[in-house]
């Protein structure tokens, strides 16, 4: 789930829960929905370049059948946004990564981008979430629906 600020507030240390409650699903990409953030390190390299950091590849590894609850904030505000996205990140971005489909989630946003997202595109985080949302968050459905055609 990525939160997204709504407003351009400033961001205030500690205060993550109670001033994002909108987020979005991933959309369907590499990375999104299918990332291993966990595993035992058995004799096997794993491979964590191939998948940009997202999947730990190795001999026999079997992913858990429940999905953990990923909560990502990766844009607090419109200043966060543009430090991060235009001055610390755009810079490093490898021409081979980008060619292999990684670090293309940010490449709509310029100076003039403002950094914040309409809520009525996004989801709430409410009272109801867990009977709205509880079986994308923890299960495969959101993938197999989007395979399927489904979204």
């Amino acid at each position: 789930m990525n939160f997204r600020p709504i407003d351009p507030a400033p961001f205030q240390p500690g205060t993550l829960k109670s001033r994002f409650s909108y987020f979005e699903y991933g959309t369907r990409r590499d990375g999104h929905f299918v990332q291993s953030k966990a595993w035992l390190q058995g004799a096997d390299t794993v491979d964590l370049v191939s998948s940009g950091g997202h999947i730990a590849a190795f001999p026999g590894a079997v992913d858990f059948r429940y999905k953990f609850l990923l909560q990502h904030y990766p844009i607090r505000s419109v200043e966060h946004g543009r430090r991060k996205v235009l001055r610390e990140r755009q810079a490093r971005w490898s021409p081979q990564e980008r060619a292999g489909g990684l670090h293309v989630h940010y490449e709509n946003f310029s100076e003039t981008s403002s950094f914040l997202w309409p809520p009525e595109k996004l989801h709430q985080r409410n009272a109801c979430f867990w009977s709205e949302h509880g079986l994308p968050v923890i299960t495969d459905i959101a993938e197999r629906r989007s395979d399927a055609g489904i979204v």
